[in-house]
């Protein structure tokens, strides 16, 4: 099996945390932001992020 989504080579997993803690900071969630952060990066970048805010 192969991968579906390929590494984005502007891919920044600071900006992309950054922008993921604005769309779920305060009252309700930016769904879109979300959506938009995360389907422009493929599995091993989201893991950066998530690492990048442990």
């Amino acid at each position: 099996m192969q991968a579906t989504i390929h590494p984005s080579a502007s891919f920044d997993e600071q900006r992309a945390a950054e922008s993921l803690e604005r769309a779920m900071r305060g009252y309700g969630t930016d769904k879109q932001r979300v959506i938009d952060v995360l389907v422009r990066c493929n599995n091993a970048q989201r893991q950066m992020v998530r690492v990048s805010r442990d």
